[in-house]
Parts: structure tokens; C-alpha cells; sequence
């Protein structure tokens, strides 16, 4: 698969600032036109439990990059963010990356919670061998219905 990010500008959508997103990429009318955003960056907690926001950017052929917050995970207080708590994939404590349990739990959970909202490819935790943490793998995922 072949990631084309465009102009290179990858926006991080949020609770914060989608509104102004999607007035971007919104319908046109005379005096403006939309915005070329091929990719976005979107808050995997926030946008787990209001999906249906993300409906105009699939519109206008946005491709999404879910940040499922893994690294975070590896504090106490990640669990003391709400919306971190409420994600389906949060684990209970903290995680070790080394932990050869926990890990990978977190991992398949945030790849599976990725693919319920249809990423056009997948942040990949720390078990990816040969990889940096946190990369982009839009191939190896086996929740991934793109891979070639």
C-alpha cells in the first residue's frame, strides 16, 4: 500500500478543534473552497464514543490515522484522563512495553478499536519487531482489510 500524504500537512482532530475541521472541509459556495486533506490524525478516545463526527471527513475522502494514546498507557495517570479511562481499549494499570502479557493486549485491543473506526492505516504499539513504537505499519496489521 502506498501512503500518499499529500501536501504533507497531517492534522490532529480532537473534541478541541473538529469543528473548525469540518467547516474546512466542508461544502463550498462562492467565495471559499474546500480544503485538500487527504489524511487526518484523529483522537481515537474522543472520537470512539462520537463516531458519527467523523462522517464528513470520510465524505470528503479523508483517510484517518486513529491515535489510540498507547504510550500514555504506560503511566498512572493516563488512567486518571476520563476519556482515556472510557476508551474500549484501556487496560486497568499501567503497562510495561516489556511486559510480554499486558503489551500485547494493549496492542491488539487499540488495533481493533482502530479498525472499528476504519483508519486507512494503523498506529502499531511496541510489538512490532524491527519497527519504532508508534509507527505507522499499514500491511502487517492483521485487522487490516487494506493489506495487500
Amino acid at each position: 500500500m502506498d501512503l500518499d500524504f499529500g501536501h504533507g500537512f497531517i492534522p490532529r482532530i480532537g473534541e478541541e478543534n473538529y469543528k473548525a475541521i469540518d467547516r474546512c472541509v466542508g461544502p463550498t459556495d462562492l467565495f471559499s473552497s474546500s480544503l485538500e486533506l487527504p489524511w487526518a490524525i484523529v483522537d481515537g478516545a474522543w472520537a470512539e464514543q462520537k463516531p458519527e463526527l467523523l462522517g464528513t471527513l470520510r465524505e470528503h475522502g479523508t483517510q484517518l490515522l486513529v491515535d489510540t494514546h498507547g504510550w500514555r498507557f504506560r503511566y498512572d495517570s493516563a488512567l486518571d484522563v476520563e476519556k482515556l479511562q472510557a476508551a474500549s481499549w484501556a487496560p486497568t494499570s499501567p503497562v510495561s512495553p516489556v511486559d510480554r502479557t499486558t503489551g500485547p493486549t494493549l496492542v491488539h485491543a487499540s488495533l481493533r478499536a482502530q479498525a472499528e473506526l476504519d483508519a486507512g492505516a494503523y498506529f502499531r504499539g511496541s510489538s512490532g519487531a524491527g519497527q519504532e513504537p508508534g509507527t505507522v505499519d499499514p500491511s502487517t496489521s492483521p485487522a487490516n482489510p487494506r493489506a495487500a
